[in-house]
């Protein structure tokens, strides 16, 4: 599986309210919310991520968890996003 395949599988859906057996794990009274990553352009370093990643968290209406990688070496790296 490509690493690209995987970035998009890493999208992940929480159904609205009740109790959900997910992966072995319960979740419960989850409310809809939704987490990924989120491309974000080239990021140079920690402190360029911490300048750019809360913008693009928000322009998706997340919040940054303060992860980020670099997919494409000086062209993209992507954000880790959570719901508000």
């Amino acid at each position: 599986m490509s690493n690209n395949s995987v970035q998009s599988i890493t999208k992940k859906f929480l159904l609205p309210l009740g109790t959900f057996i997910v992966g072995g794990s319960m979740i419960l009274g989850a409310s809809q919310a939704f987490a990924g990553d989120v491309n974000a352009g080239p990021i140079w370093n920690n402190n360029h991520a911490r300048q750019r990643c809360p913008q693009v968290c928000n322009s998706v209406g997340l919040r940054w968890t303060g992860g980020w990688y670099t997919n494409d070496p000086g062209r993209n790296s992507v954000c880790d996003c959570v719901g508000r």
